[in-house]
């Protein structure tokens, strides 16, 4: 923006202050019959202040003001007005809604509650394409066209029993099929690039409309995007577009939680992880978690070498993109079956027909000798029989 001018004999001076996404200045130099600017107008062409010539720029500093002296000015020559180039902070993409700044207004969705950004989590039609969000749950008389207060038996389901998962669809209690449609497998290898949005890129190059699992047509309640990020030889790896978060395959190897986690902490009040049986106590044992002295437990990870399993898409702490893997706790997992983790994932019913499920990092606070675990299979959750020195859980990694 322009803080001031002022005429020197046959040079003018302006300050403009550049910073912030203020990127250039320029000056707009016309000719006028009378010395105070009167009179009709000849515009000369642009002087860019930040450019080498007859203007000279002085006095430049990041996020400050910056002098800028337009030399061989005639007595008939004024500048008519300074244009600032307000870079990419100023586009309407990053104004928020409702404000205008420097005429441009804003699209930005800002300071927005919870209910603005997140859907609904009635029930609904399959191929509702307009997920009503919390906010207009609340604010509305009416639903938006496809969902319902009252649950229909017939399609109101947990989104398990599928044709991929054995139903016929003959009819009846024990045979009527879900009408959540789960992703299509990707057929081609992907995920080439140096970041994540580069490897969301190319697997939808490679994989067209099997590369995104949309909740807003596939499911039957809240459930949101997901992306495939990487596919190598069958695994997947998939990134959930509303928490952004990525999540790996599954080997089905079922090691005991300590492991699983990582962990081998002296205190265990179960004395399993600080047991020698249970966890190597020197270089412990770690499915997801990257730490000095860790060793993996998943094939072709290594974390000191800093090469990964096709599990985790290639990817770990010194891969590019680096990616920092963790065990899932049980509120990831309660989120990422909202979100339609159940419907995305190529393994998540790995161990569900004999009651296995995924272990997370959460302890059961009244018997430490357990944890939570998560059934990919209907979204149950559980303790019992969770014995944490068992090899008796699976294991997905979560990872930002």
């Amino acid at each position: 923006m322009l803080n001031k001018y002022k005429a020197k004999l046959n040079y003018l001076v302006v300050w403009c202050i550049l910073g912030a996404g203020l990127t250039s200045c320029r000056a707009v130099v016309s000719t006028s019959s009378g010395a105070s600017g009167g009179g009709s107008e000849a515009a000369l062409s642009p002087v860019d202040l930040n450019a080498d010539g007859a203007t000279t720029l002085s006095g430049q500093v990041a996020d400050g003001e910056t002098t800028v002296e337009i030399a061989n000015l005639s007595a008939t020559e004024y500048v008519r007005q300074v244009v600032v180039d307000l870079g990419a902070h100023f586009l309407p993409a990053n104004i928020c809604t409702g404000k205008t700044i420097f005429g441009r207004a804003g699209t930005a969705v800002c300071n927005s509650l919870f209910g603005d950004l997140t859907a609904s989590n009635m029930h609904r039609d399959t191929g509702t394409t307009a997920q009503m969000t919390l906010t207009a749950e609340k604010a509305s008389g009416s639903y938006a066209s496809g969902y319902r207060e009252v649950p229909d038996v017939n399609k109101d389901d947990d989104g398990y029993f599928t044709s991929d998962n054995g139903c016929s669809n003959s009819g009846g209690a024990f045979d009527t099929c879900s009408t959540v449609v789960n992703a299509t497998r990707p057929s081609l290898d992907c995920g080439t690039g140096a970041t994540i949005d580069a490897r969301i890129a190319d697997c939808v190059t490679q994989n067209g409309a099997s590369a995104t699992w949309a909740g807003s047509t596939k499911g039957n309640s809240g459930e949101a995007t997901w992306k495939l990020v990487t596919r190598k030889n069958g695994a997947e790896v998939w990134r959930d577009e509303r928490t952004g978060l990525v999540w790996s395959d599954t080997d089905g190897s079922y090691p005991n939680w300590c492991h699983a986690a990582g962990n081998k902490q002296a205190d265990d009040p179960g004395g399993y992880c600080n047991d020698p049986s249970y966890q190597d106590q020197t270089t412990p044992y770690s499915a997801c978690s990257e730490f000095t002295g860790a060793q993996p437990t998943f094939s072709g990870d290594d974390y000191s070498g800093g090469t990964y399993s096709d599990l985790k898409g290639g990817m770990g702490k010194l891969s590019s993109p680096s990616v920092r893997w963790r065990l899932p706790t049980i509120t990831d997992f309660k989120q990422a079956d909202i979100n339609g983790i159940r419907f995305v994932l190529p393994n998540i019913t790995t161990g569900a027909s004999s009651g296995y499920g995924f272990w997370s990092a959460t302890v059961f606070s009244a018997n430490r000798y357990s944890a939570w675990y998560f059934l990919g299979s209907d979204g149950s959750l559980g303790n019992t029989n969770y014995d944490r020195g068992y090899n008796s859980g699976n294991v997905l990694c979560v990872g930002r």
